[in-house]
């Protein structure tokens, strides 16, 4: 799938993020720059207990980056990783045992039915566009074992953008310009209908979680994101 002009300047961002990771801790080299080590690691584990990843499963990481979330994954479980950055797989290889490899999110390096649970966390606002989104909804579902869950963290609420301007806009707006200078990128916004109408058409049950019900209290983007659980019949 061809890279748009958004997903590169994205890509280009990332990169240069991932660069430096080794000199960073795992959280802050994902994007997490706001959190101490402590509190990611309460939230990470706030949001795996609701993903409830059976012991020893296969658990696949869409968006792995380097591997912040996903090394908070308990229970004996085999690791798996995409990522679309190199730098984040040679720094997430490095850190944790697992199969790990670049590749894009729309078109899962995987066979069907491989994995007990597939995670993605953090990843879906930085997608091109629905339609895209709705691509990777499906590889990640035909990966999925049936019976599997897929859980689908950190998404922003459409019904929400306002709060979102109102807390994020400038701090983002500073963040950019000193990563990368010339580029057109924002963050991708969803309707709770549109998770609905996929689990509808894919067979699975769904549940959207507000993360501002969770009391996140360090953790401002809480305030306009949900989090989304389907569950493969």
């Amino acid at each position: 799938m061809q890279m748009d002009q958004r997903s590169a300047d994205w890509l280009r961002i990332w990169e240069r993020k991932y660069a430096g990771a080794r000199e960073k801790t795992l959280h802050v080299a994902d994007g997490y720059d706001e959190l101490t080590p402590g509190e990611f690691a309460e939230m990470a584990k706030l949001f795996l207990d609701l993903a409830v990843i059976p012991e020893k499963a296969r658990v696949l990481d869409v968006g792995c980056g380097a591997g912040a979330f996903l090394q908070h994954v308990h229970g004996d479980c085999h690791l798996a990783g995409v990522d679309y950055s190199k730098e984040a797989i040679q720094s997430i290889r490095k850190r944790l045992p697992g199969d790990f490899r670049v590749a894009d999110a729309a078109a899962l390096p995987f066979d069907d039915a491989t994995f007990d649970a597939v995670l993605s966390f953090g990843v879906f606002i930085y997608f091109d566009s629905l339609d895209y989104a709705r691509t990777v909804l499906n590889e990640m579902h035909r990966v999925l074992k049936p019976g599997g869950r897929i859980f689908i963290g950190e998404v922003n609420d459409q019904s929400k953008m306002d709060r979102y301007r109102e807390l994020r806009v400038e701090k983002e707006a500073d963040m950019e310009r000193k990563v990368i200078k010339d580029a057109q990128v924002d963050h991708l916004f969803f309707d709770r209908a549109f998770f609905e109408a996929f689990a509808g058409s894919a067979g699975c049950t769904v549940e959207i979680i507000d993360e501002e019900t969770l009391g996140i209290p360090h953790y401002s983007c809480s305030l306009y994101r949900f989090s989304v659980i389907l569950e493969s019949n």
